[in-house]
């Protein structure tokens, strides 16, 4: 049997004004006139009006539903974007909605939603900030609305929509991948393949210098980096063992990230081996997604 909706509500600031001014209003009646004057008919239409208002808004959230949750692997420090389907199962439109997740006592990223018709599905973008790699499950999400007269606010929460992947950064200032430049802690070239040159693209903040092509720089004064053929370049290893010169498990894995991320700048054929499996350039998500949650226990 599916679970009974759960909708929560509280008054605006709308609503509690309207109320002040109909229990001022009451009073005044009451000590001017007693009970049965002209104003307290004036306050049972205001109560009637606010609990409508209140039925209204609270079934302005049913039928709304989370029906999918997806993300790309994300690097550490950059928000993450949650695309959220956003489905209304009932047979009326509903009005107004906000998509947000909360974060402590805040709502962050909202999202809006002006109109959603009976039966129609709408995407939403949520981003959520990250700071270290992993896998994480999505925070809950709040869906609600203060529509359609705005004296209620409502709200719907959504928890264990699923799960967002963060990979190791890469930085820049990390050694340059296999062929670009030493590498191991004896100062050997770590294992790589020929690299044919396909072409050019502009330079990209973070691109390495080796790749920089100064002669086209010299006839065009446009910074250039080389590309390379992906199917005519051999296939390059990127294994663990490759960073034993660095002493740390996240620098070692920022370093694999970094390689990872250059050949797939540079459009580079690569393997690479970690404990949990061999990953390559044909499926990059699977390989962030290996580097984000290594170690991790399932």
């Amino acid at each position: 049997m599916k679970p009974a909706e759960r909708i929560y509500i509280v008054p605006t600031w709308a609503g509690l004004i309207l109320a002040v001014v109909a229990f001022s209003i009451f009073v005044a009646g009451y000590f001017a006139d007693g009970f049965g004057s002209p104003a307290q008919g004036l306050v049972i239409a205001l109560v009637v009006a606010g609990i409508v208002a209140m039925i209204r808004t609270n079934d302005n959230l049913r039928g709304i539903e989370i029906t999918s949750c997806r993300s790309e692997p994300t690097a550490a420090g950059e928000d993450v974007i949650l695309e959220l389907s956003i489905t209304n199962a009932s047979h009326l439109k509903r009005l107004g909605l906000k998509v947000r997740f909360r974060e402590g006592w805040k709502l962050h990223g909202a999202a809006a939603i002006p109109v959603l018709r009976a039966g129609e599905t709408r995407t939403v973008e949520v981003r959520v900030p990250t700071s270290r790699r992993g896998g994480f499950s999505a925070p809950s999400i709040w869906v609600s609305s203060n529509q359609p007269v705005g004296v209620c606010f409502a709200w719907k929460i959504f928890s264990d929509c699923g799960k967002y992947h963060v990979y190791p950064r890469g930085h820049s200032w990390r050694q340059a991948p296999p062929g670009d430049g030493p590498a191991g802690e004896n100062g050997e070239k770590m294992r790589h393949g020929t690299e044919d040159v396909s072409g050019h693209r502009a330079y990209e903040p973070g691109d390495l210098l080796a790749r920089m092509d100064w002669k086209v720089f010299a006839r065009s004064g446009r910074l250039a980096v080389r590309t390379f053929d992906a199917h005519n370049a051999e296939q390059m290893l990127l294994r663990w063992e490759d960073t034993s010169f660095l002493q740390n498990e996240e620098d070692r894995l920022d370093q694999l990230s970094f390689w990872v991320s250059e050949c797939l700048r540079g459009r580079r054929p690569f393997e690479l081996h970690l404990g949990t499996g061999t990953f390559s350039e044909r499926n990059p998500v699977a390989c962030r997604v290996a580097l984000a949650t290594f170690g991790e226990t399932a």
